[in-house]
């Protein structure tokens, strides 16, 4: 689809070339009938060279392109309005170009805006070199969380202070809707808690839907465009979407066991196979349930959580269930879990993820969603 579109865009600008052409005189073109000035030829011929950039551009994969394309779309399409006649049949191709480069535009000013938002998620990240989670730290928990983390190998290894992951999977918005794949990539800062998440969507082929959702400094937005252009989903920062995502960073722990010992959490056993967590950040508190297995597998984790941001939203059951576990860097986590409303009208599964890599300790950005 890349090779069809930056050939259309280069036989888009040589046609161009034609207005040049005629302006100078270099050619008979009978099929240009209208006279062309010779400052019209230069624009004809500018017109050409911009479709021509952005062709090349877009081979090298400059994100640029979309903007030379659009300015390129603009000039053409004044020079075909005073040429409407001869050059009318040009404005289609200027509409799909046009269409197509803004929401390249727009899927590039979200990955900026995204760049910015994980860089200041990391900029106040000050850690201690080389600390080590050892057995001693974490004697004081519920025993049901130690046989946790054994189990997931992070004793004896570098306390995490940072993260990211690149996930896939499917969601849906509603019990009747269709399963839309998904792939995302996620940032999480456990030294001045908080994470940024981004995923692309694809809603119906050839719509995608960019999605954001992140928390910073115990506040929460989630945001939720189509191609980045019209914004469907617009929440927070406000108290229920600031505890929402708190309860999912709680829940997420299971990708960064190390993160039980933060002063952040509290812990308090209820039996012999399970726990609460409380996370505490600012003046804002959650809490959620983890249930293990007996060798101290992660189970599920459950909270009370408000389904959806509204005045008038509830909390219902929101759980996480794990399916499998895989070894990342050495700790063993879960790659594949489902989450799940538990509703008046029956039970909700919304969401299937699984985890393709995950990175410990690093502030770098994956190249892409």
């Amino acid at each position: 689809m890349k090779a069809v579109f930056v050939l259309l865009l280069a036989l888009h600008g040589l046609i161009h070339a034609i207005g040049f052409v005629k302006a100078f005189k270099l050619a008979t073109i009978d099929q240009f009938q209208a006279s062309v000035t010779t400052t019209s030829g230069v624009l004809w011929a500018l017109a050409c060279l911009l479709f021509l950039l952005a062709a090349l551009l877009l081979i090298f994969q400059q994100d640029y392109w979309s903007v030379v394309a659009l300015l390129a779309v603009l000039l053409s399409q004044v020079l075909i309005v005073l040429h409407w006649s001869d050059a009318k049949w040009g404005t289609p191709v200027n509409i799909l170009v046009f269409v197509l480069a803004t929401a390249a535009l727009a899927n590039m000013l979200f990955a900026k805006n995204v760049h910015n938002e994980v860089v200041t998620l990391f900029e106040e990240t000050k850690v201690e070199a080389g600390a080590i989670l050892e057995a001693e730290k974490i004697q004081e928990l519920p025993v049901s969380v130690q046989k946790w983390l054994a189990h997931s190998a992070v004793l004896g290894k570098p306390i995490t202070h940072t993260v990211r992951l690149k996930q896939r999977g499917e969601m849906k918005t509603t019990v009747d809707g269709s399963w839309m794949p998904f792939s995302a990539n996620q940032y999480v800062n456990l030294v001045n808690p908080g994470f940024v998440w981004t995923t692309r969507v694809q809603m119906v082929k050839p719509v995608t839907l960019l999605g954001r959702d992140k928390l910073y400094r115990s506040e929460s937005e989630m945001r939720i465009s189509i191609e980045g252009l019209y914004r469907v989903v617009e929440e927070g920062p406000h108290e229920k979407i600031d505890l929402g995502a708190m309860q999912r960073f709680l829940g997420e722990m299971c990708w960064y066991p190390s993160f039980a010992v933060s002063k952040f959490v509290r812990w308090e056993e209820v039996d012999s196979r399970s726990a609460k967590a409380t996370l505490r950040l600012g003046d804002k508190e959650v809490s959620g349930l983890f249930v293990f297995s007996e060798e101290g597998k992660l189970l599920t984790f459950e909270a009370d959580r408000y389904y959806g941001g509204t005045e008038d939203s509830k909390k219902e059951k929101w759980i996480i269930t794990i399916d499998s576990y895989k070894e990342f860097k050495g700790r063993n986590i879960p790659n594949k879990c489902i989450a799940m409303w538990k509703l008046e009208t029956g039970d909700f599964t919304w969401l299937k993820l699984e985890i393709l890599e995950v990175d410990y300790n690093t502030t770098h950005e994956y190249e892409s969603v």
